[in-house]
């Protein structure tokens, strides 16, 4: 099915974009397919940008008992600045910002959802959802992500925190994920689900 076909029936796409390169955009759609594909309605349709490898990251692989036709989820790359702002211009569209638990990384977030705000105002903002990645190993920013979810609202910023099993290439081993990572994997996934749940219906007919 081609996409303007998809547009026209509606529905919900929940874009992954990042703020840069090698933030973890990848590793974030694998966690969110994983976190959905056991959804009553079934698992989101995988989409994946030029040259993406998310089929290679999913922790059980893409085979699934039923495929809802009406969620689409998209590993969009490094480019939340163009692709994931356009994306919030439909409104049953979603968003999920993917940056690097840095200081540059949360300045980049704030930047980003100053855009949000400054395009699509609170509509927008609501439909936007943010995942902290630390790819590159020990984070000490408690204070600046405590600023952020007192700045946004604080069930959408999610914190995944360091996990050797996340730093390997290949499928992610869920099993060999430490407590911390697979709550804040959980967690997000289930805010997002809870989201798609909530503009499905409205976008069916959008």
């Amino acid at each position: 099915m081609t996409d303007p076909e998809e547009r026209k029936e509606g529905g919900v796409r929940v874009v992954v974009a990042g703020t840069g390169g090698g933030v973890g955009v990848t590793t974030v759609t694998a966690l969110l397919f994983e976190g959905m594909r056991s959804r009553p309605l079934g698992a989101p349709r995988l989409l994946d940008h030029a040259g993406g490898d998310v089929g290679d990251r999913l922790p059980s692989g893409d085979e699934v008992a039923r495929i809802d036709p009406l969620v689409r989820l998209q590993d969009a790359g490094r480019h939340a600045a163009r692709i994931g702002l356009d994306v919030l211009a439909r409104p049953h569209d979603l968003l999920v910002v993917v940056a690097p638990r840095t200081p540059l990384g949360v300045a980049d977030a704030r930047a980003l959802l100053a855009e949000v705000d400054a395009r699509t105002g609170l509509q927008g903002r609501r439909r936007t959802v943010l995942a902290l990645d630390a790819p590159f190993g020990p984070v000490r920013d408690a204070d600046d992500l405590e600023a952020l979810r007192s700045d946004f609202e604080r069930r959408s910023v999610h914190a995944i925190p360091p996990d050797p099993a996340l730093a390997v290439g290949g499928r992610i081993a869920m099993p060999r994920l430490a407590r911390p990572a697979r709550r804040a994997a959980h967690e997000l996934a289930a805010h997002v689900a809870d989201l798609v749940a909530r503009h499905r219906a409205g976008g069916r007919s959008a």
